[in-house]
């Protein structure tokens, strides 16, 4: 049996919730289900890899962007007829992401043939513009994160220092530049809430700020 819910579980008044699903994942209750399958962001990853938290153990699978072979196959599926360079461009405006893509592609299907990418991301922006906001969200977690400047939190002196770099970066280069001794969980979160796209060069990880409308909303939105 599938039961699905939605509960903002992390919100600091469910613990007794939280405490339950936990003894559930231990097979501590009696007639519990054999599976659970949690869904959310940041904190609900912080809290399965945090030793003491009632979630602690849960499998953390990160969904990022589609890969490129995806992200073609799904806009041939929806638009067979879309002109090679409209989609390659649809590809690096919306980065792969899932949620941006499709927003797109359902602007650009409702043209019926005309292919003008910037009418359709005009008429998405609304939708978007909410996307932006909510990865926003998962970097700040309603701490009021600073984020310009040489007291910028880690997130975001990534996320600068990537969309400047506008090449693929190894996160030791950054490392050196920022003067930050790790940024290995600060890149995870990039690259999970996809606005960053990991790639090897050899046996190095490279990180790449590819997702060209968030880069344009992002330092926009830093220069407030």
């Amino acid at each position: 049996m599938t039961f699905t819910a939605k509960v903002a579980l992390l919100d600091g008044k469910h613990e007794d919730a939280a405490a339950f699903i936990g003894r559930a994942l231990r097979r501590e209750i009696e007639g519990g289900p054999t599976g659970l399958l949690l869904a959310g962001g940041r904190k609900l990853r912080e809290a399965a890899l945090e030793q003491d938290h009632a979630l602690a153990g849960l499998r953390v699978v990160s969904l990022s962007v589609l890969c490129q072979s995806d992200a073609e196959l799904l806009v041939k599926k929806g638009l067979p007829d879309l002109a090679a360079f409209t989609k390659e461009e649809l590809l690096h405006a919306t980065g792969r992401h899932p949620f941006a893509l499709q927003a797109a592609l359902l602007r650009l299907h409702a043209q019926g043939g005309t292919d003008d990418l910037s009418q359709a991301l005009g008429e998405a922006k609304a939708l978007l513009n909410s996307l932006y906001g909510a990865i926003w969200g998962e970097f700040d977690l309603g701490r009021g994160l600073t984020y310009c400047g040489a007291y910028a939190a880690p997130e975001h002196a990534l996320m600068q220092f990537l969309v400047d770099a506008g090449a693929p970066t190894a996160l030791k280069a950054a490392e050196g530049q920022l003067g930050i001794a790790s940024l290995r969980e600060f890149g995870d979160l990039l690259e999970y809430v996809g606005v960053v796209e990991r790639t090897l060069r050899g046996d190095s990880p490279l990180l790449r700020a590819h997702f060209r409308l968030w880069n344009e909303w992002y330092s926009e939105r830093i220069r407030w």
